[in-house]
């Protein structure tokens, strides 16, 4: 203790003052043996005399090599030379040597003594080193023991009579047994019975030819614990030569949990493949590992194979990419789920197809995050709908508004007529009868020929309002029904117009519902005036016939045609007009036509079985 703390001496001054410490022991070791040696030798003169000067010094010199090695070996060598020439030898107590046997005596000693410490320290060593090898041996075994122990399959050693010989902590808690118990007894005891018999002819079979392999391929193996519970397992062998003969080496695992993860995944594959909906995993770097049967199809993938070869990304179009990995995956890491509604792409066709894409993790036994799956809903019925229905309120917003604004134009034409027309005549015909009534008295024959004008005039007065009102609402289609009204319609475009207009009907019911026969003649009415006002045909033929589902009208002219796709609602109530007259009895309306080939209107109205 310095200064209130503890003094720590380098741990190679420590080692040095220990070697110090060492050496001093076994040299003090040395020269004790070598003074009790000399002592003991001094107490037995009076007996054996001078005969033997060196009697107990062999024994003195011995202990200290075998104890401290050659050096304090050969440190009590000299110590026993020099205490046996003092002591021993005459003159006593004096290094004066007056015979020459004497002389020879102690030369012979000291050679002895060098040889005797030698071999001492031989000895040592061999004591020590084999001291080291059995404490490294036993280091060793214990080394194994606890690989033996840790590792997390059950390992048996089977000699050939198929007891066993070893077995490690594993086997413990795998079967049940105490190691105790398994030691010496037949390897049948963690085998189900029926198999026990079949068992031992493969271990024979193994220890005439054996080799690291698998045991029991294509076969489903089974262990039997201690209660008598079966259970399945898989086993690996490998085997040793050892001086008691051959051992096989059986590593055996409890495969209960992976075949329930098994036969769960199996479940879950079957109950996906017969799913309609798309339903995929994949790892998390993106890499798909599996693809049911519906995903695939609906994708245009030929196998599971051809799924796994592509990535993630590849499913999607690519100016969608940035959204999906910039936004919407973000989203799902930080919330580990996500919904959007996005195109997959048809590995085929390059169609895109809307889905529902639900995306949540994948977790494995012990919670950790392994990968990502996906349930996704084919919603490309619905967007079509949906677009289509976007398409059609915003159709019927813009005829709405032309139709307000046709009624406005409707109402001013009528306005016109009456009062540029029909006004003016009435106004006329009442002037010329207030006239005929002022003049003088005029000859019978004069007078009858003004009257005559006056019918003549009532008449076309008649004829015009007729006409108007036939534009308006043609009695004949209540009076005489739908297919004279369009009869009369085609005849009146053929008197007027120059065009030949033809008319054919078969199999007409005859009552049908008056807002169907508006309907259909309203139609007719709006397609010849289209085809008068663009097709420049020669040529319309108009074709109504029934059948027992219904009612259609084909309206078919030879004229210029137009392209579809190119037809717009700037041009005119037109077609969007006819589309929403028959959408409201139900019916179903079609357009087909290409530039120089003419145009073809068919509109097809579903009838009660009554009225058809």
């Amino acid at each position: 203790m310095i200064h209130g703390e503890l003094f720590v001496m380098p741990v190679s001054e420590r080692a040095a003052t220990a070697s110090r410490r060492s050496a001093i022991w076994h040299y003090g070791i040395a020269a004790l043996a070598v003074a009790a040696a000399l002592s003991l030798r001094l107490v037995f003169d009076p007996v054996v005399g001078k005969r033997t000067p060196f009697l107990f010094f062999p024994l003195a010199i011995l202990l200290a090599a075998r104890l401290g090695g050659w050096l304090p070996g050969l440190a009590a060598a000299a110590l026993s030379t020099l205490g046996g020439w003092y002591f021993l030898i005459g003159p006593t107590h004096s290094f004066a040597i007056t015979d020459k046997d004497d002389a020879e005596s102690l030369a012979v000693f000291a050679i002895s003594a060098t040889a005797i410490s030698l071999l001492g320290s031989q000895l040592r060593e061999s004591v020590i080193s084999k001291g080291n090898s059995e404490r490294a041996a036993q280091q060793s075994e214990t080394t194994v023991r606890a690989l033996l122990d840790s590792a997390a399959q059950a390992i048996l050693a089977v000699d050939t009579s198929g007891n066993i010989v070893m077995a490690n902590g594993m086997t413990e808690s795998t079967f049940g047994y105490k190691r105790a118990e398994l030691l010496g007894r037949s390897l049948d005891i963690l085998l189900p019975e029926e198999t026990q018999g079949r068992h031992r002819e493969h271990q024979k079979n193994y220890f005439a030819n054996p080799q690291n392999r698998p045991m029991g391929l294509d076969m489903d193996v089974e262990g039997r614990r201690k209660n008598g519970i079966t259970f399945p397992v898989e086993v690996s062998l490998s085997h040793i030569e050892t001086p008691t003969g051959k051992l096989a080496i059986a590593f055996v695992t409890d495969v209960t949990q992976r075949r329930h993860v098994e036969e769960e995944r199996q479940k879950f594959v079957s109950l996906a493949d017969r799913t309609l909906e798309f339903v995929g995993m994949c790892d998390l770097e993106f890499r798909p590992f599996y693809v049911n049967r519906a995903g695939l199809r609906l994708v245009g993938l030929d196998d599971l194979e051809a799924a796994c070869r592509v990535k993630v990304k590849d499913y999607f179009f690519r100016e969608d990419l940035p959204f999906i990995f910039n936004d919407f995956l973000p989203r799902v890491l930080r919330e580990g789920h996500g919904k959007i509604e996005i195109r997959f792409r048809h590995f085929r066709t390059g169609a895109a197809i809307w889905v529902l894409y639900n995306v949540f993790g994948i977790f494995d036994g012990r919670g950790n995050h392994v990968g990502w799956a996906t349930v996704s809903v084919d919603v490309t019925e619905r967007k079509r709908v949906e677009s289509n229905l976007k398409e059609s309120r915003r159709e019927l917003r813009a005829l709405a508004g032309r139709l307000i604004n046709a009624e406005e134009e409707e109402r001013k034409r009528i306005s016109r007529e009456l009062h540029d027309d029909l006004s003016q005549k009435l106004a006329l015909l009442a002037f010329d009868t207030g006239s005929l009534l002022q003049t003088a008295p005029a000859p019978a024959d004069q007078i009858q020929g003004q009257l005559r004008n006056l019918q003549t005039r009532v008449v076309q007065l008649s004829e015009d309002v007729r006409q108007i009102s036939h534009r308006l609402h043609p009695s004949v289609l209540e009076d005489l029904g739908l297919a004279a009204a369009l009869n009369e319609l085609c005849e009146e475009i053929s008197a007027r117009e120059g065009i030949e207009a033809l008319f054919e009907q078969h199999a007409v019911p005859g009552a049908l519902p008056v807002d169907v026969a508006s309907c259909l003649y309203r139609v007719a009415q709006e397609a010849l005036h289209n085809v008068l006002k663009h097709a420049h045909a020669n040529q319309v033929h108009l074709k109504l016939s029934g059948s027992s589902g219904g009612i259609q009208l084909t309206i078919r002219d030879t004229g210029a045609g137009f392209d579809l796709e190119k037809v717009s609602l700037r041009h005119g109530l037109g077609i969007l007009s006819m589309k929403e007259r028959v959408r409201l009895v139900q019916g179903e309306f079609a357009v087909h036509s290409q530039p120089g080939r003419g145009t073809e209107v068919r509109i097809f109205v579903p009838l009660p079985k009554e009225a058809s």
